[in-house]
């Protein structure tokens, strides 16, 4: 019996140690297996972070690159429309000299204004908010876009003006050739019909004899390559004069006056409408002044990007 006791409590004994020992064991395996999970979380953690962080650097260039492309065509819109402003006074004072004489509007060719457009398809305005954090971020990004719909508008009215009243202007001009032209052939006509009636006396006759002349000074201003104005000046205004005071009792008076005064209704016809062209044009400087300057805020807000 004594034994027996003996050899079941060794038996214990030993059950007891190595149930201990399981227990530690287990208990070690979790505690690394908890540390080594740990520790790859962490190091997961660290890692994805360093990946976002790179990733929101690289948005972030690729924003600032955006922007700075975005400057460079606003420099250039407003570069072409500085220069497109000086061909303006240019062509204003040109033109102030001979409103008959008229001369181009040279314009400045430019896609810039599609670019803009193609670029905001592009993630510009979201470049331009995640950069730039003010409060009115958004309100500046809208201001700006519309001084350029503005400039484009100016741009595309002046053209429209322009050609739409500079056509008109050349068919007056050509209107007004077609009538001073025949004048000279009317006068031709007329001329033969009294040298007829008058045979050699027409010399001794003051209406033959200024016809005769006339017909001198249209040969001279027509060789010489007169301009409308000095057609008027010394064919049309004289001839006018003649006919209506010092001839006006004679049988083609009326005609002759009548070709005249429609030569020069086309001419005036054409001052006038130049004239209204210069008054619109001379005013796109000072229309277009705030909008240049909102765009030049926008480009020096950009030049501010570290």
């Amino acid at each position: 019996m004594y034994n027996t006791y003996y050899f079941i409590k060794s038996i214990y004994e030993v059950a007891k140690e190595t149930f201990a020992s399981g227990i530690f064991q287990v208990l070690l395996t979790f505690l690394g297996a908890f540390l080594g999970f740990g520790f790859s979380l962490w190091i997961y953690y660290k890692q994805n972070k360093k990946d976002k962080r790179k990733e929101e650097d690289q948005k972030k260039k690729h924003f600032k690159d955006l922007l700075r492309y975005y400057r460079e065509l606003l420099l250039s819109v407003v570069g072409v429309y500085e220069k497109q402003l000086n061909l303006i006074d240019e062509f204003i004072s040109k033109q102030k000299k001979n409103l008959t004489v008229l001369i181009p509007l040279n314009q400045i060719a430019t896609e810039d204004f599609i670019r803009l457009k193609n670029i905001d398809n592009r993630g510009t305005f979201e470049a331009w908010i995640t950069i730039f954090k003010s409060e009115d971020t958004i309100k500046q990004y809208k201001t700006t876009n519309s001084a350029l719909d503005f400039l484009e508008g100016t741009r595309l009215e002046i053209d429209r003006i322009y050609q739409t009243n500079t056509k008109h202007c050349y068919e007056q001009l050509m209107q007004a050739k077609q009538i001073i032209d025949h004048i000279p052939d009317r006068l031709a006509s007329i001329a033969h019909q009294m040298a007829q009636e008058l045979g050699e006396s027409r010399w001794e006759n003051d209406i033959y004899k200024t016809i005769n002349s006339y017909f001198k000074v249209y040969a001279d201003l027509t060789t010489n390559i007169a301009d409308f104005e000095k057609i008027n000046e010394n064919y049309l205004a004289p001839l006018l004069e003649l006919f209506l005071k010092k001839y006006s009792d004679f049988i083609y008076s009326d005609e002759i006056t009548m070709l005249c005064k429609k030569a020069r209704v086309k001419l005036q016809g054409v001052r006038f409408e130049m004239g209204n062209i210069i008054e619109e044009l001379e005013k796109t400087r000072e229309r277009t002044s705030k909008s240049l300057s909102i765009i030049n805020t926008a480009i020096q807000r950009i030049n501010n990007i570290s």
